[in-house]
């Protein structure tokens, strides 16, 4: 994230040191203003980010390949 953001994008987070609210805030700013969006898996469920996020890059891949499906 830091990295990203020295680049110039306009980075937001989801992690579970969020409570709901915040990481609701986190994705109403990535769909209207950011670039990015770093997330682990408390982001997802729940979240409908296909108005804004054109590519997905799973880093750390579920041990049941379904959860990427879903």
């Amino acid at each position: 994230a830091e990295q990203l953001t020295a680049a110039g994008e306009k980075v937001m987070q989801i992690h579970g040191g969020l409570n709901l609210d915040e990481r609701k805030a986190q994705r109403i700013a990535f769909e209207s203003d950011g670039t990015v969006l770093i997330s682990t898996e408390a982001g997802s469920e729940g979240a409908n980010l296909h108005r804004q996020c054109h590519l997905m890059v799973n880093y750390d891949f579920p041990w049941n390949p379904m959860r990427l499906l879903q």
